[in-house]
C-alpha cells in the first residue's frame, strides 16, 4: 500500500462496461491505460497528452498501492480505487496534474488560438466543475459519517 493509504484492486468490471472512458485496466497482466479517441485532438495534441497525465496518475496509484494488481489476470478487466475517499483522492491528484499540463501547454509555439481556446475551456472545466464537484462530494460523504 502507499504512502497516502490507498488501495487499489480489480473491480471486477468487464472491459466492455468501460471501454468507453479514458481510464485504467489490466491487459492480461500489464496494468494499462486507455485514451479514447477525440476528434479533432491533431489540432491541439496538448489535449490528449494532458489526458494522458491525468490517467497516468491513477495508473501510479493502482501500481504504488498493489504492484501486482494484474497479477495472473487473463483477457482485460477494470481497475479502481479500493474505496470511495481513494478514488477522489485521486481524482483530485489527476485534475491538479491534468491541470498543471494544460497551463504549462499554453506557452508552448504550436498553440494556436483554436488549442488556447480549447486548452482555456479545458482548465475552465476541471477548475469550475470537476474540483468542486469532488469537494462537494467529499463533504456529503464526510456528514454520512
Amino acid at each position: 500500500m502507499d504512502s497516502s493509504g490507498e488501495k487499489w484492486i480489480k473491480n471486477g468490471q468487464m472491459f466492455k462496461e468501460i471501454a468507453h472512458i479514458n481510464t485504467i485496466y489490466c491487459n492480461d497482466e500489464a496494468l494499462t491505460v486507455l485514451l479514447q479517441p477525440i476528434d479533432q485532438s491533431h489540432k491541439c495534441p496538448a489535449i490528449v497528452r494532458c489526458l494522458a497525465v491525468h490517467e497516468s496518475i491513477h495508473w501510479g496509484d493502482a501500481f504504488s498501492s498493489n504492484p501486482e494488481i494484474c497479477k495472473g489476470n487473463k483477457g482485460k478487466s477494470g481497475v479502481g480505487a479500493g474505496s470511495h475517499e481513494d478514488w477522489m483522492r485521486s481524482e483530485e491528484k489527476a485534475f491538479n496534474a491534468q491541470l498543471r499540463c494544460l497551463e504549462r501547454s499554453l506557452k508552448e509555439s504550436y498553440c494556436d488560438e483554436y488549442c488556447k481556446k480549447w486548452i482555456e475551456m479545458e482548465i475552465s472545466n476541471i477548475k469550475n466543475i470537476y474540483l468542486p464537484k469532488l469537494c462537494e462530494e467529499h463533504i456529503q460523504n464526510e456528514k454520512v459519517f
